[in-house]
Order: structure tokens, then C-alpha cells, then sequence
């Protein structure tokens, strides 16, 4: 409105439609490959770990699911908690199998943990156990950690994975 006035009556009408429709469709091709790209990434580039336990005289490894925004801490030593599934316990534990972890009848009774945790859902309780060797393998690093083995009851698997781990536990 400021410009056309000093250049006169004069009307200017530029065609460039075909320019114009081969920058949108650029535009457009750009965007769907860079969607492409952040869908892809995510689902192949999760950060796992690989835990070995031994609790008595039972071995097994399994996947954690590397969790940065885990802060839950055993209260009665402030080590960091690991979080594992139930069924993956009572496939690999023998006295998961036949006792709960707060019947009398369990050995792993006597180490027992109480944890409270906070989550989306509310306030509840998980039970677990300190294990006798507790390892994480992240990549080439081994670590060997003394953190504690809390219970979920709730669901399968996290995003493919049988535990959480905390960041805190790693390093």
C-alpha cells in the first residue's frame, strides 16, 4: 500500500504458479520424509540396558527399558529401584511361582522391601527385594550396581522391555 502509489498506476500481476507449485510440492515431500525420519528413529534408537540378576541360586538376563525420569529410591538405603514384571520373576524365580514375596513360606521374605511410588494413577506400594548380584550392561560398559528389585504386578512389558531402569543406577 505504501509502494505501489510512488511506482504509479500501473498494476503489477506476476505468474509464476508453476514455481510456486514446484517449491510447495518440495515443501511438502521435505516434510513427510523428515516425519518418516523421526518415526523411525524413535522406534529403533530406544536406550536399553541388559540386566543380569542372581537371586539364590537362579541366573537370568533380561532387557530394561533406560528411564531418565525414574527418581524412585529404596527408602531404607536411597539406592536407586529397579522396576521388573512379575511374570518375568515367577518364569525365572521358582518360589515366585508357588508364594507371593510377603508370604511367610517365600525365602526372599526376609529381604523384603516396602517402596512407595507416586504415578500418574495415585499413590501405591510396591514390594521388592535387594538381589545377590545385580549387573547392567549398557553398550560395551558394565556396571555393577546395588540397587534394589521392586515388583509390578500391573500389565506386561515396558515398550517391549521386562524392567525399568533408573539413570541413576547406571551411572
Amino acid at each position: 500500500s505504501y509502494v505501489s502509489p510512488m511506482l504509479g498506476e500501473e498494476t503489477f500481476a506476476v505468474s509464476n504458479n508453476k514455481v510456486i507449485l514446484i517449491s510447495a510440492v518440495i515443501a511438502i515431500v521435505y516434510c513427510i520424509l523428515k516425519l518418516f525420519r523421526l518415526i523411525l528413529s524413535s522406534s529403533v534408537n530406544k536406550n536399553t540396558a541388559l540386566l543380569k540378576i542372581k537371586v539364590f541360586n537362579y541366573e537370568f538376563t533380561l532387557t530394561g527399558l533406560i528411564d531418565s525420569g525414574s527418581f524412585l529410591k529404596d527408602p531404607m538405603d536411597l539406592n536407586p529401584v529397579i522396576i521388573i514384571k512379575e511374570g518375568i520373576l515367577k518364569r525365572n524365580i521358582k518360589e515366585f511361582e508357588f508364594y507371593s514375596i510377603t508370604d511367610k513360606e517365600n525365602p526372599l521374605s526376609k529381604r523384603i522391601r516396602i517402596i512407595p511410588i507416586k504415578n500418574i494413577s495415585g499413590n501405591k506400594i510396591l514390594y521388592g527385594f535387594k538381589p545377590d548380584f545385580l549387573e547392567i550392561s549398557v553398550g560395551k560398559s558394565r556396571v555393577l550396581t546395588n540397587s534394589t528389585i521392586a515388583i509390578d504386578t500391573e500389565g506386561d512389558t515396558y515398550n517391549d522391555c521386562e524392567a525399568i531402569v533408573p539413570l541413576s543406577a547406571i551411572t
